[in-house]
């Protein structure tokens, strides 16, 4: 009995750790982990922030920040041109890690499920040769049941001729 035990522990364990390591593919094209529970419908305590504009080509910083102390355990961010597809790409830093989507780095999430009450991520902008808009959508995990689908913010991408 107890080697039984032992081998449906062993069976158990890696389905329970398999998200500690950031977002399953499974959750790019809807930005749902696959937990079974849906998400809140109130306004949620981890926010996203980007700057308004970036130059073409050109590194941001993005930031997903809790609240009033509230903290979380997991996200994934997308960056959508005109929600056609995935635009520009990730670079993991610290709490994040890439994730490949639909492009290679088109997507950012957590790379274990420790507490964070903030985390920045570094996303560079296409170099395209026109001015467009990029929205950010994200998906923040609070706990196993508590999951919040963010509000959405664009960004807008500028071309300057002036420039190279």
């Amino acid at each position: 009995m107890f080697r039984y035990s032992l081998i449906l522990l062993g069976l158990i364990v890696p389905l329970v750790h398999c998200y500690s390591s950031g977002a399953p593919p499974g959750a790019c094209h809807n930005l749902m982990p696959g937990h079974g529970y849906e998400p809140q419908q109130v306004q949620s305590p981890v926010t996203l922030s980007a700057p308004a504009t970036v130059p073409r080509g050109s590194t941001i910083k993005l930031t997903l920040k809790g609240d009033s102390g509230n903290n979380f355990l997991g996200f994934i961010v997308r960056a959508y041109e005109d929600n056609l597809g995935s635009s520009g790409h990730f670079e993991g830093i610290l709490d994040s890690q890439t994730l490949t989507c639909d492009s290679p780095d088109d997507s950012a999430t957590h790379f274990s499920n420790s507490i964070k009450d903030q985390v920045e991520i570094h996303w560079t902008a296409p170099n395209y040769y026109y001015t467009t808009n990029v929205t950010f959508k994200s998906t923040v995990v609070i706990n196993y049941s508590t999951i919040f689908l963010n509000q959405p913010i664009n960004v807008q991408v500028l071309y300057d001729p002036s420039l190279p």
